[in-house]
This record gives structure tokens, C-alpha cells and sequence, in this order.
């Protein structure tokens, strides 16, 4: 099982925050959490390595056991 910087299983149900500069996720809710997301971009961004994020969201596993993205910027459903 793949596990991501944030010791979360990667095909947790929910929304990730995808920093720009890497493309890394990191879990930040099941639900729209602005306090959630918050705390996740004060621990994973910064001048070092950059602001730059855009919030994705993950299905879960597909019928083939594969990771399901949404890929669409979903920023707008957390107020940004």
C-alpha cells in the first residue's frame, strides 16, 4: 500500500492538497475543512518550497485496485 508524506493511506477518501512545485498530496479531509486545510499548508508549504497548491480529490480504489483522482482544482468548495 502506498503511503504518502503524511502517513495516510494514498487512497484515503477525501480531499488532498497538491503542492505545485512537487505534485506531493497530502490529506487534508473527508469533508470541506477550512480549518483542516489550514493546518495542513502550515506544515507543507513555505518560501523554501513555495505556495504554489491546488486541492484534488481522491475516489478511493477503482474496480482495478487503482487510485481514483478527480483531478479537477476543487480550491473553490474550501473558500479559496
Amino acid at each position: 500500500m502506498l503511503i504518502l508524506k503524511n502517513e495516510i493511506p494514498a487512497h484515503k477518501r477525501g480531499y488532498w492538497l497538491v503542492r505545485d512545485s512537487d505534485k506531493a498530496r497530502f490529506f487534508v479531509s473527508e469533508n470541506v475543512n477550512e480549518y483542516a486545510l489550514n493546518r495542513v499548508a502550515d506544515k507543507v508549504l513555505s518560501d523554501r518550497i513555495g505556495w504554489g497548491y491546488w486541492i484534488d480529490y481522491c475516489l478511493g480504489l477503482d474496480v482495478h485496485g487503482r487510485i481514483a483522482w478527480t483531478n479537477l482544482d476543487l480550491s473553490e468548495h474550501f473558500g479559496i
